[in-house]
């Protein structure tokens, strides 16, 4: 059994979502979760042990705002196909953290 039952739930919604959105990787494009973005780099880094615990493959990336101003991104990923993402999603959800989709190109 891989997940409680609200999360098997969480996970089951994914996926249909990403069936019916047709969700596939694109040649050229990687798929990621933004786990948090934070201020303050050592909450960054807190989340990102925490996730890392979790077995999720996670890493904090520095973005510099056009003001001056500095956020930490604690990503998720990058995923293969739908499936992992999926999975990584739902535990994300199973322990309340939000997150966001995003596609780069590479």
């Amino acid at each position: 059994k891989l997940f409680s039952p609200v999360a098997q739930v969480v996970y089951n919604l994914v996926e249909k979502m990403v069936t019916i959105t047709g969700l596939q990787p694109e040649e050229n494009f990687t798929y990621l979760l933004q786990a948090g973005s934070f201020k303050i780099a050592n909450d960054a880094e807190s989340r990102r042990v925490k996730l890392l615990l979790l077995n999720l493959n996670a890493s904090v990336e520095l973005i510099n705002l056009g003001n001056g101003e500095k956020w930490h991104r604690v990503l998720v990923g990058p995923f293969d196909d739908a499936s992992s993402m999926t999975y990584a999603r739902t535990k994300l959800a199973e322990n309340q953290i939000d997150s966001l989709l995003l596609k780069r190109k590479i």
